[in-house]
């Protein structure tokens, strides 16, 4: 995306000085402001629709997302919100049999997708900082944390350069598109290409080294929701219950099974069970050398 006053120097663009660039296929105008969208390769495509629906179908945004408050966490007044990595795209991410780099190229809920919004340079340059080859399975917890953590920092840096600033010169990214056999990153480490994720990957193999011995580790369930019930008054379930009262789905099978039985050979007739419509007739009085069983009540 470019306008009048930028052009991107990325890699399609890197030559481009005059606006719009070649291989525009979409101007956009509103009033004096306009952006176009340029695609080389066109591996991109443009929809128009009447509303944001389709953003449902993707994952939780690899920036903006990934991200979450931490309950857990006691900060002091006018501290900024103490966040940590989301729980469930962690979950996501380790254990799997699947390349990571895969992993994070999915952008789909349908697709077991982790997170939405990583391209293959970002998916590169993630992998070279945490030392971590594409084809890598079975991410342990403290992996996939630490891959997670890095990917978030490098889109905010990634972000913040959109508006003018050049990215770190250690990265990756200034070196993974130079073509030949000897190309060097910044630290004068031998840059090697493959295939992953079906896409062209460029790694450092003396720092991305492939663990074929890593097995699968336990992935923790998310804990479930407890199903709660508020009870009124009127309730059919309120029999001894204060009606304020919240009970989860197992209280409140508890109490359907509470009955209030009339005492053995009190002459009294069948008794009714609270309010929940159960009813038992009077236990008999023990036999002489008769075990009795204690009576079964419906639920």
């Amino acid at each position: 995306i470019s306008n009048p006053q930028r052009i991107p120097k990325l890699q399609e663009l890197a030559d481009a000085t005059e606006y719009p660039p070649k291989h525009t296929h979409l101007k956009l105008q509103s009033g004096t402001n306009e952006a176009c969208y340029s695609d080389q390769r066109k591996f991109g495509h443009v929809l128009l629709k009447d509303s944001m629906d389709d953003f449902d179908e993707l994952a939780p945004d690899a920036w903006t997302e990934l991200m979450v408050n931490d309950p857990g966490h006691h900060q002091k007044q006018h501290q900024q919100q103490h966040t940590s990595i989301n729980p469930e795209v962690v979950r996501k991410v380790m254990g799997q049999s699947k390349g990571i780099k895969a992993i994070l190229l999915q952008q789909k809920h349908n697709d077991n997708a982790a997170v939405s919004g990583v391209g293959n340079w970002v998916a590169d340059e993630v992998l070279y900082q945490s030392k971590m080859h594409p084809d890598q399975k079975y991410l342990t917890k403290e992996q996939a944390e630490d891959l997670l953590q890095k990917l978030h920092g490098i889109l905010e840096i990634a972000v913040q350069c959109v508006e003018g600033d050049s990215f770190p010169k250690e990265w990756l990214f200034h070196y993974r598109w130079s073509q030949g056999k000897n190309v060097k990153d910044a630290f004068g480490r031998t840059i090697t290409k493959l295939k992953s994720g079906q896409r062209t990957s460029a790694i450092v193999s003396s720092i991305q080294k492939l663990i074929k011995s890593q097995k699968p580790s336990k992935v923790e369930k998310p804990p479930k929701e407890k199903q709660s019930l508020t009870l009124t008054p009127d309730s059919d379930e309120t029999s001894g219950i204060n009606s304020n009262q919240m009970l989860d789905s197992k209280s409140l099978s508890r109490k359907r099974k509470m009955v209030i039985i009339s005492p053995a050979g009190s002459g009294m007739g069948e008794e009714t069970c609270g309010q929940t419509g159960l009813s038992k007739n009077p236990i008999p009085p023990a036999k002489s050398g008769v075990r009795r069983r204690s009576p079964r009540f419906p639920s």
